[in-house]
């Protein structure tokens, strides 16, 4: 069968697919149909079923065009299907090379700025927006566990010692470094309740020690320069030091990192394992929350997860071996964690750090520093088993950079140079900067443009209806009288009830969703604490080895409790977000039914809601946090109430609740043992019968269960408080509706000046095309 031509065109800025088969558009219910606002990563890796599926045959000729890193993308997931028996000749139309589209988008907002429509240069509401839209900040958070090398991966990416590092779990708070470009950091400390503690103008390694060490200190954030990075091409890149899953006892801290794991997140992960080390550390827990959180949106959700590979440098030749104990690691995800074709790169971070510190401005103050960085530069160039770089999965273009760096530092015997290249630190720089361009940069573009456009949409429907109105002078009583009653009808008590009624209504059918959801997940962590607790049933524990198991239950308790928290935050943002989707339904089907109050000859249909759209998606693309506090997180003015939860008829003293620390656990079992022996000896052996033990944890099913309750009763009083939020917002918008209706009136009713209105609302429509042309001809690729 002859090979079946396909042309895909993919624009990751506006987010629209365009495929066709044979020269002919795919139909909108062909497989290979793609609605718009569909990221390429979600269905790319399905391309060849879909293909097969719908031209039933596997040999394609296929013309891809688009970026190179969708085009290297779209590569690996045919290759991979070329293994099946599919045959691809594939072709890249590569995108225009524009300069900084962000630059360009922002040029242009100063020109709606210093426009000729006086709605845009006073639109405080449209500033705000836009700000908002063309933030540049982006998370990098990294996740490691004990002894792995993360502080020293961190600071090889700083090129200096900052973060401290020690062979202990030594992190106990959360540190964002954000890049600024400034030659020197400076740091703020904070509380666990967010209070601002102390601040340092020039921050070294001793002091970031210091603040380490002080058990007031909960947060730290940095900011200076992070050399990798272009901030003026790529985002502010934001570092974030997170608490391994086996050094942090504070269950705040968890819960930020959960949640920087959790699959809701954009938050690039940057996973640490030590090569020399592995399957020491209990991670298992941890991966197999990585291996959910992978497994949605498609392709992106696993480029999200970098699993960095460390101190492969301490390996010796001939005596272990670089891929197999890449193999091992993949192997090791797999088992631990469920978690197929990770993305692994190798690394040695400290040789990294060392070379860029002695080439750097900071330098090498010890002679034993010196003494290695001399030793591992000529390690790493002598020995081909540590030329890491040939191990990163790099796409093409990315490997290109890397070989131009190499063929560089070789011409010009600049050995420093070459064996940072090998230590595979810049290919996990490189790997991250991909990441942001593809993702978050084009993400931000989009954001920034489509708030741009829907408020040009809301200026020029308002300037045609303005027009309208001006060439309608012969009808203008009628029409102003129409305009009056529809302003007032805005505010008419029916009009006001009705809404009410209906409101009340979305908001029970929103929330008896929500009460099954959260019911749900109540159940299913009571039954998997009772689950462990019955592991305890029919067994005897030893009493030397009693303390280790209660350590291991307490840990588990922990991390149970963390991820409630996290997924009963996440779905109480979705519950609001429904919430909030379902009341602007209404408020939508409210202004809608207006919509046949204005009655003009040759007017064509009135869309009252288009008046004021931009202020309306804009309620849309609110800001969870900012409406109102509803994570569980702001329990924190409770948490001295509920924080300790006793039992005592039973003897155990529960010590942690949702935003608070784990305590003394098991204090009242302690009592309860009388007297156990830590002789191993076999003749003095005592044993604890496991059913008694799990009699007296029984009440921690209860437990949990009543932090569910507790968390459905404050997400309920908060629901409450967001829907006089977004009241307060339907009552601005019903403000600024009937403000533009009265203008409108305006324009109906001055025959004086009606011509003059015509060639302004004329003018400002064709200015309106033009900006709207120049911003299409920015994004097109």
């Amino acid at each position: 069968m002859k090979a079946k031509e396909v042309y895909i065109k993919y624009n990751p800025y506006t987010l629209v697919t365009e495929v066709r088969i044979d020269g002919a558009a795919v139909k909108a219910n062909s497989e290979l149909y793609i609605p718009i606002e569909t990221r390429f990563q979600q269905w790319v890796e399905d391309l060849p079923r879909r293909l097969k599926a719908e031209c039933n045959t596997s040999s394609f000729n296929m013309t891809f065009h688009g970026t190179t890193p969708d085009y290297e993308d779209l590569r690996e997931v045919l290759d991979e299907a070329s293994k099946e028996g599919f045959q691809f000749k594939h072709t890249h139309v590569a995108a225009k090379k524009t300069a900084s589209k962000e630059k360009l988008i922002r040029d242009i907002f100063q020109k709606i700025r210093n426009g000729p429509i006086e709605e845009l240069k006073r639109d405080d509401a449209m500033m705000d927006a836009f700000k908002k839209a063309d933030n540049n900040e982006f998370e990098v958070s990294v996740v490691a566990t004990m002894s792995a090398g993360k502080s020293t991966l961190i600071n090889a990416m700083l090129g200096r010692k900052l973060m401290p590092s020690k062979r202990e779990a030594c992190t106990a708070k959360i540190t964002r470094i954000k890049d600024n470009d400034a030659p020197v950091f400076t740091a703020k400390a904070y509380n666990e309740d967010g209070i601002h503690l102390q601040s340092h103008k020039q921050l070294n390694l001793e002091i970031m020690k210091k603040l380490n060490e002080d058990p007031a200190v909960s947060d730290i954030k940095v900011a200076g320069d992070i050399p990798f990075v272009d901030s003026e091409r790529d985002m502010t890149l934001i570092l974030v030091d997170t608490p391994g899953p086996n050094c942090s006892r504070n269950l705040n801290h968890q819960k930020v990192q959960r949640k920087m794991l959790d699959k809701s997140s954009k938050t690039l992960i940057l996973y640490v394992i030590n090569a020399t080390q592995l399957g020491v550390n209990d991670d298992s827990e941890l991966l197999r929350y990585v291996s959910e959180s992978m497994k949605v949106n498609g392709k992106q959700s696993k480029d999200r997860f970098i699993f960095v590979v460390n101190q492969l440098d301490e390996f010796r030749k001939g005596e272990d071996d670089v891929k197999s104990s890449l193999n091992n690691v993949r192997d090791y995800l797999k088992e631990r964690g469920g978690i197929e074709n990770p993305n692994i790169y190798p690394a040695a971070a400290r040789p990294a750090l060392l070379i860029r510190m002695a080439c750097g401005g900071e330098g090498l103050s010890h002679e034993e520093d010196k003494g290695e960085f001399v030793s591992k530069v000529r390690q790493l160039n002598c020995n081909d088993m540590l030329h890491l770089e040939n191990d990163a999965p790099l796409p093409p273009s990315l490997r290109k950079e890397i070989d131009d760096m190499l063929a560089e530092a070789r011409q010009g015997s600049n050995g420093e140079a070459e064996a940072l290249i090998h230590t595979g630190v810049v290919s996990i720089e490189l790997a991250i900067r991909q990441y942001v361009r593809k993702y978050a940069k084009t993400a931000k573009i989009k954001n920034v443009v489509d708030t741009l456009i829907h408020y040009l949409d809301e200026t020029q429907y308002n300037e045609r209806l303005k027009k309208k109105l001006a060439e309608s002078v012969d009808e203008h009583n009628s029409i102003a009288k129409q305009l009056k009653a529809l302003r007032a009808k805005i505010d008419g008590v029916g009009e006001t009830n009705a809404f009410e009624d209906a409101l009340k209504t979305q908001i029970k059918a929103v929330w008896d969703t929500a009460n099954r959801n959260v019911t749900g997940i109540g159940t299913r962590y009571s039954a998997q604490i009772r689950d462990k607790i019955e592991e305890y049933n029919g067994i005897e524990i030893k009493k030397y080895e009693f303390s280790d198991v209660m350590r291991e239950f307490e840990k588990f308790c922990g991390s149970l409790l963390t991820n409630l928290q996290v997924e009963l935050e996440r779905v109480s943002e979705e519950i609001l977000e429904k919430e909030c989707r379902a009341l602007m339904d209404e408020y939508k089907k409210k202004v809608d039914a207006f919509a046949n109050e204005l009655s003009v000859e040759d007017f064509g249909a009135f869309e009252p809601l288009r008046l004021i759209q931009a202020d309306f998606l804009a309620i849309l693309s609110i800001n969870w946090d900012s409406l109102v506090q509803t994570r569980i997180s702001s329990y924190k003015e409770e948490k001295s109430q509920e924080s300790k939860v006793a039992h005592t008829a039973t003897g155990v003293g529960i010590g942690f609740a949702i935003g608070g620390p784990v305590g003394a656990l098991f204090g009242g079992i302690v009592g309860w043992l009388f007297g156990a022996t830590e002789d191993k000896s076999v003749e003095t052996v005592k044993y604890i019968n496991g059913s008694q033990l799990a009699e007296k944890l029984a009440p921690l099913e209860e437990y949990f269960a009543d932090q569910v309750k507790s968390a459905r009763k404050h997400m309920e009083d908060h629901y409450e408080k967001n829907v006089l939020a977004l009241n307060s917002n339907f009552h601005r918008l019903d403000d600024l509706l009937k403000a533009k209706i009265a203008q409108l009136e305006s324009y109906a009713t001055d025959k004086v000046r009606a011509e003059e209105r015509i060639r302004e609302s004329r003018r400002n429509e064709e200015w309106i095309n033009d900006i709207k042309s120049k911003i299409a001809e920015i994004l097109e690729i």
